[in-house]
């Protein structure tokens, strides 16, 4: 019944095609940047989302059942049943990305 996550989606998803649509074209190489920057994010996600889903045992981070009843989640669902799972996945994403960004994609994962 809330409206905020699709405003808050379409706010974000305008925040990151601003520059696409309204600045210069961009050459070659920072085309391919913006590529591998994609791609990485992708398999980032993927891998968090993925390995919180088929990890048996993930701290809880201090979110027990009374604190995770109060936030008042509906629905059902892993990640819903154990939102320490989210924080994880989330937190492990976010630290990735910036790690890549901070140290110019020195994972030794090869540029695309």
């Amino acid at each position: 019944g809330e409206w905020w996550p699709i405003w808050a989606f379409w706010g974000l998803t305008a925040n990151r095609l601003a520059g696409v649509m309204f600045g210069p074209e961009p050459d070659q190489g920072a085309r391919q940047a913006m590529l591998t920057a994609w791609a990485r994010s992708c398999v980032f996600y993927l891998f968090w989302v993925i390995g919180t889903t088929f990890i048996f045992w993930l701290p809880r981070f201090g979110i027990t059942a009374g604190v995770a009843a109060a936030a008042g989640i509906s629905g059902t669902g892993l990640w819903v049943e154990q939102p320490h799972r989210l924080i994880v996945a989330g937190a492990g994403y976010f630290l990735c990305q910036a790690y890549a960004e901070i140290t110019n994609n020195k994972f030794g994962i090869a540029k695309l």
